[in-house]
């Protein structure tokens, strides 16, 4: 399988006036095959979201090499589609609109793209809500949203920075079978960011699992779960292998993993 993301000795310091450098990523090395789903998990401020911004092209890197489909990045690409914490929709744009905006910033074809767009929407589950205005929209409703709207111009990858972070926990888990059903039917390349042990577990082939800032990559751990995967996943005694596992990597205790962090 060919690569589709490479970090090659990345190291970021944030430089800032009068204060000492942030020395968020030290030397992080990884690799992603076409069609693969890994998610990066660590505790916060470990350098997961700095990690993604390079891919994504907004942020340099200070030391090392960000590629993407093994050309170096050094701006937003095309290719790639984002989808950040918060959905970040125009209030003043409809659902359709919205999942339409990367279409008009990269001045494609609308008349092609409004197709995809609606497909996109029954995929999502939002049919009868391409008319609806943001705030109408619960949180998951509008992470649906965000979701289209980076797949509508079909790029080559996902970049997913806590995407249901600030869902509830009933809503996040909907989110997260979602996602896989979706990745199923699209077999995008994703790697997903999250501070959440079991989501990763649950989601990826893969976890890269970093230690605390300056982050740099403990291990990666093979998910040897079978696909399609849903919730019944969690119930299969290497589900709690790994997330102990993990647990162990990132030094939790038992109570603080008994509350999910």
């Amino acid at each position: 399988m060919d690569t589709a993301i490479s970090l090659s000795d990345v190291t970021k310091r944030f430089t800032r006036k009068g204060l000492p450098a942030v020395h968020a990523v030290d030397r992080v090395s990884l690799e992603v095959s076409d069609h693969e789903f890994v998610c990066v998990v660590g505790p916060s401020g470990c350098g997961k979201s700095t990690l993604l911004r390079i891919l994504a092209g907004l942020t340099p890197v200070t030391e090392g090499r960000a590629a993407i489909s093994g050309e170096t990045v050094v701006s937003p690409r095309q290719d790639v589609g984002i989808v950040f914490q918060k959905p970040v929709l125009l209030p003043w744009f409809t659902v359709f609109d919205n999942i339409m905006l990367p279409i008009k910033i990269y001045g494609l074809s609308e008349e092609k793209a409004s197709a995809a767009a609606r497909q996109l929407i029954e995929l999502v589950t939002l049919t009868g809500f391409e008319k609806s205005y943001p705030h109408e929209l619960s949180g998951g409703m509008q992470q649906r949203v965000a979701l289209a709207r980076a797949l509508v111009h079909d790029p080559k990858m996902l970049l997913m920075d806590e995407p249901f972070g600030a869902l509830d926990a009933m809503t996040r888990q909907v989110m997260n079978v979602e996602l896989m059903r979706i990745w199923e039917t699209r077999k995008k390349t994703v790697l997903l960011i999250t501070h959440d042990i079991a989501e990763a577990v649950f989601l990826a082939d893969r976890v890269f699992v970093m230690s605390a800032r300056p982050g740099r990559i403990l291990e990666t751990l093979q998910i040897e779960l079978p696909r399609p995967r849903r919730l019944q996943a969690m119930t299969d005694p290497r589900f709690a292998d790994y997330v102990q596992h993990i647990q162990k990597l990132l030094g939790l205790d038992e109570s603080a993993a008994m509350l999910g962090h």
